[in-house]
């Protein structure tokens, strides 16, 4: 079976490049073995968020690097099954949905994928890589009839809903903007 990314004739190529739980598919190791790391910041902070969501419960969790692995499962509370293939959650027909927080190559593969297994999909940006795979990406969450939401998860962010709040309240308005850097000529350094 063709996957669904592979390109098509009539598509213009891009530039080449029971209760049901939640399952993050957390960041793929950078690729530096020697480099240390914990669950990454990013696969962290998706965890957290999706705890601190009474309606959804964290079944699984997925990463290559097996350090990582632990400490997301960890996180997300401990009796929680680990995977270092995303395709393994994706097989699961417990699993509703995924959250994709991977390197940005593997998002549109991963969600094409978790879409044709039937699960919803909430993606961090960039959705995609190419045009091609953007197109490719809501043709088959169409087809499915899945739900995918790609994210800039800052725009519901707590800190920053505050911070809006009071700039609409007025706080800062007696300040004067800053423009120290901007010279005369209006360019930056020159």
């Amino acid at each position: 079976m063709k996957h669904p990314l592979a390109r098509s004739s009539e598509m213009p190529a891009g530039n080449s490049k029971q209760d049901k739980g939640v399952a993050p598919v957390l960041p793929a190791d950078s690729g530096k073995t020697e480099q240390k790391r914990d669950c990454p910041n990013r696969g962290g902070q998706l965890i957290n968020d999706t705890l601190a969501n009474e309606d959804a419960e964290i079944v699984a969790v997925c990463d290559v690097y097996e350090p990582a692995l632990q400490k997301a499962a960890e996180m997300a509370g401990g009796n929680v099954d680990q995977y270092g293939d995303f395709r393994s959650i994706l097989e699961r027909n417990d699993i509703d949905a995924v959250i994709i927080g991977t390197l940005d190559h593997w998002h549109a593969t991963q969600a094409v994928d978790a879409c044709d297994a039937g699960k919803d999909v909430y993606v961090e940006k960039p959705l995609s890589s190419t045009i091609h795979e953007g197109r490719r990406m809501v043709e088959v969450a169409r087809r499915n009839k899945r739900i995918v939401q790609v994210g800039t998860h800052r725009r519901s962010s707590r800190t920053l809903a505050e911070l809006a709040e009071r700039i609409r309240g007025g706080q800062f308005q007696d300040r004067e903007p800053r423009m120290d850097a901007i010279n005369e000529k209006g360019k930056d350094g020159d």
